[in-house]
């Protein structure tokens, strides 16, 4: 998705490029521009509606009645469209190969515990159940990557799982250590119960989310793979396990940057 561009790599002089192919990269770029432009001109009155929420969750009395669920409602639904909308960018950005990563040496314990929380309110409001499967061997280690990106690739691909899933179903966020090649496999598993009615897990997944997350995985050095068998649908993707021990002023280890190629 994101070639590794080399000197050797441009087309010489002498090879012309045609009226339909410069049509179309004319086009694409006008398209990324344009999705820049509407994510742009969409932050204004979200962050007015977000604001407005915020101020009605603190001076309303915290209770079960229906104008607390309505303004938790709101909440969610402004939250959701916030990382929508900052999803969409950083989808551009990644089309135009802008988006930079800030690698830190980070535990890998953190960061599934922060996916969990980011999508917990989500999966309760659309009662799914889930579930974080770490072990403390696993938990402690440390990965080179970006920790805010890291805990957003796994947040789309909850999304991915939570829009074809039926009802009654199970997701868990889970990380392993694969020692063999010494790398950290982090996964979303939905599953659908073998007695739960209604239709089998879908497998036409969300495609500005899945593409947004293998783009963020690719940045890091990683692959992102995924698999369903009819009552299972997993989404995983593996990082390299830091072998660096020094760290920086206060414990924060030196950083780093990587940047996306265009597409």
């Amino acid at each position: 998705m994101f070639p590794e561009a080399c000197a050797g790599d441009i087309a010489p002089v002498s090879s012309p490029v045609s009226s339909e192919e410069a049509r179309m990269s004319a086009g694409s770029l006008g398209d990324r521009d344009l999705l820049s432009s509407v994510c742009h001109d969409l932050k204004a009155p979200l962050a007015s509606m977000t604001m407005g929420v915020a101020f009605l969750r603190r001076v309303l009395p915290r209770s079960d009645d229906p104008t607390s669920r309505v303004v938790d409602a709101l909440h969610r639904a402004s939250a959701r469209m916030s990382r929508t909308v900052a999803s969409f960018s950083d989808l551009a950005k990644l089309q135009m190969g802008e988006l930079e990563l800030d690698v830190r040496v980070v535990p890998l314990g953190e960061i599934l515990q922060a996916a969990f929380d980011m999508s917990l309110p989500e999966a309760r409001s659309e009662k799914v159940e889930l579930a974080l499967d770490i072990d403390p061997a696993t938990s402690a280690l440390r990965l080179t990557c970006d920790r805010a990106r890291v805990i957003q690739v796994l947040w789309q691909l909850y999304v991915c799982a939570s829009r074809v899933l039926p009802a009654s179903c199970e997701v868990t966020l889970r990380a392993r250590h694969d020692k063999q090649a010494d790398v950290a496999v982090l996964e979303v598993e939905a599953t659908r119960p073998a007695e739960a009615p209604g239709r089998p897990i879908g497998t036409d997944l969300s495609k500005p989310e899945l593409t947004i997350a293998r783009g963020l995985v690719a940045l890091h050095r990683g692959r992102l793979d995924v698999t369903t068998s009819g009552d299972v649908l997993k989404l995983s993707f593996t990082l390299p396990v830091s072998t660096s021990t020094t760290s920086g002023p206060e414990g924060t280890p030196p950083s780093s940057s990587e940047r996306s190629e265009p597409a």
